[in-house]
């Protein structure tokens, strides 16, 4: 994976907007050491603009679909961890 053709997130809300959004499920990794996983999606346009409002505070979301895809994220983590 280079940095150019993927982006990477820790952070839950932005990742759970950007997959509510685009329908895109992120690749998972937990590397040694690390508390936090890390989520990468593919870097797109649509990807990047979703981040950009996301970070201004301009993105809509909705609400059930995105808690949903928050609460699917925490699970593949807990698997990933083995808990």
């Amino acid at each position: 994976m280079t940095t150019t053709d993927k982006f990477s997130f820790q952070e839950i809300g932005i990742v759970a907007t950007i997959a509510t959004i685009t329908g895109h499920t992120p690749d998972l990794s937990l590397q040694s050491g690390e508390s936090l996983a890390r989520f990468c999606f593919p870097d797109t346009p649509e990807i990047r603009q979703v981040a950009m409002a996301w970070a201004a505070g301009t993105v809509t979301v909705n609400a059930v679909q995105f808690e949903k895809n928050r609460a699917a994220l925490y699970r593949r983590i807990r698997a990933l961890r083995g808990c």
